[in-house]
């Protein structure tokens, strides 16, 4: 269920394992040897597809832990669960500070604006299929980091816009909507914040549209590809 590596340095990393809370295995369904689409119940048995970084552990002793947030679906009615989608959830250090993630859900909209989408289903939910398809439906909204206590340390907060750089006419133009990230900014937990990391973007009539263009740092500098 778990396995490990040690690096020269004297560094630890150890994958998947099945302790509560974490998730760091994920999982698929197979008939056997067979591990094709089928919403056949009868001989299933779940395999690991997946295995998550859960921990780390310096020379010292000194840890650092990794929990994930799951999406399982089950493979027809009734049938086992594989993992649809793995999202980190809560990162904690050494010293019990934690980083702990934050999701919002994606935009789809049937035929306007559709950030995933599901190929077998025309619109994408997680009732039982034959399938076990993968894809996320969420995105980063912001980081919370918070001292061993609980107590808030300060926050990360993202903002995004949709971008879409084909036809309108085209058929497959509500599926090629991306996110972009636009701003990453810190805040206090006074709510006080210094200025944001800021993100620009090439328009859609240049030679690699929505490719990155400038990053605008908070001291004011800025690079440009």
């Amino acid at each position: 269920g778990r396995w490990e590596t040690t690096h020269e340095e004297g560094t630890t990393l150890v994958y998947g394992g099945l302790a509560a809370g974490g998730n760091a295995l994920q999982w698929g369904v197979r008939w056997g040897n067979w591990i094709g689409s089928s919403a056949l119940t009868a001989n299933q048995s779940r395999f690991a597809t997946a295995w998550n970084l859960r921990r780390t552990r310096n020379s010292w002793g000194a840890t650092v832990e990794f929990e994930y947030e799951a999406v399982e679906q089950p493979v027809g009615a009734g049938g086992l669960a594989y993992t649809k989608a793995s999202y980190p959830r809560r990162i904690t250090d050494a010293y019990g500070r934690t980083v702990v993630f934050n999701y919002a859900p994606k935009t789809f909209q049937p035929g306007q604006v559709c950030e995933y989408q599901d190929p077998h289903k025309p619109i994408p939910d997680d009732t039982p299929d034959a399938y076990q398809s993968r894809y996320e439906t969420q995105y980063l909204d912001s980081l919370d980091v918070r001292s061993a206590g609980g107590e808030a340390l300060f926050s990360m907060q993202f903002a995004y816009d949709l971008f879409n750089a084909g036809a309108s006419g085209d058929p497959a133009y509500p599926y090629l909507w991306k996110r972009r990230l636009l701003s990453a900014r810190q805040e206090n937990a006074e709510g006080a914040s210094p200025p944001a990391l800021e993100f620009d973007y090439f328009d859609a009539d240049a030679p690699a549209p929505g490719s990155l263009k400038t990053i605008t740092y908070p001291t004011g500098g800025s690079a440009t590809y």
